[in-house]
């Protein structure tokens, strides 16, 4: 990937705003067969599962509503440029605060 390095600085923090809120727990899903892909709630591992699959989602679940907040289609292409790695989003206020943050500064 091009611009990996990029795109696992967006990943760091999206993620570490995400974990700022500690009743949340992230999964790495791969949406073809609806398996978690991260085994911790460690960032790294949670960047690391992302940057393994093409297509993956995040998915933001509140422990303390046992609900989930909001997810986030991540899709990674050779050439694909930073700002166009979160291709959707749940639109909500929590995933639309973390996206923001995430590529504030691409917007």
């Amino acid at each position: 990937m091009i611009h990996e390095r990029e795109v696992k600085a967006l990943l760091r923090r999206l993620v570490s705003k995400a974990k700022e809120d500690p009743m949340i727990d992230i999964y790495v899903v791969d949406p073809y067969e609806e398996e978690c892909l991260n085994t911790s709630q460690n960032w790294t591992d949670i960047i690391e599962s992302v940057m393994c699959c093409d297509l993956t989602h995040i998915r933001f679940w509140d422990r303390s509503e046992g609900l989930c907040s909001g997810t986030m289609l991540i899709v990674l292409e050779y050439d694909r440029h930073p700002e166009e790695v979160i291709s959707d989003h749940t639109a909500n206020p929590y995933t639309d605060a973390l996206y923001y943050h995430a590529m504030g500064r691409y917007l």
